[in-house]
């Protein structure tokens, strides 16, 4: 009950966990524009595709990548501009958006929700036990919490032991 808060922070767990890991998993950090549908067109595809060429262009000459998500994207990651959480680089799309050079934008490809573009934001190295790492580094954290409440209740109790009694 007494270390039941005790706590680390994803930051604090990944410093000190991937400095101790023999071998460590890379994570990017994208934003995407996902388009599923346009007004009145047959050819819904080629439609998506031509819309998402301009909006490219336009970003590759210096418009905001958050801004045309927050605007055309149709997908719920649209409210912060399209930015998603760490991904762990394990598949083809998440290998070429890796390729990328930060803020390139990249060739249009196909996701569960429609076509996207997006671009690399970040990239990051953690440990592949990150989880059991985190553990361990909470347990440790409470242990030493539990050790010095525990002393400093000492330090405060008077309590006389009666050795001659026992």
């Amino acid at each position: 009950y007494i270390t039941k808060d005790i706590t680390i922070t994803e930051n604090e767990a990944i410093d000190i966990c991937s400095k101790e890991a023999s071998n460590s998993i890379k994570q990017i950090k994208i934003a995407q524009i996902i388009i599923s549908e346009v007004e009145a067109q047959n050819d819904q595809d080629a439609a998506i595709k031509a819309f998402l060429t301009k909006l490219s262009k336009h970003i590759s000459k210096g418009a905001s990548f958050e801004s045309f998500a927050k605007l055309h994207s149709q997908h719920s990651s649209y409210l912060n501009g399209g930015v998603t959480d760490w991904i762990e680089v394990d598949n083809p799309i998440i290998m070429m958006l890796d390729s990328l050079m930060v803020n390139e934008v990249s060739k249009i490809y196909l996701t569960d929700f429609g076509f996207a573009i997006g671009i690399k934001l970040d990239e990051r190295f953690v440990a592949n036990n990150l989880n059991q790492c985190k553990e361990k580094l909470i347990y440790l954290n409470a242990e030493e919490f539990y050790s010095n409440w525990v002393k400093s209740l000492r330090e405060q109790a008077y309590i006389k032991i009666y050795h001659d009694a026992l």
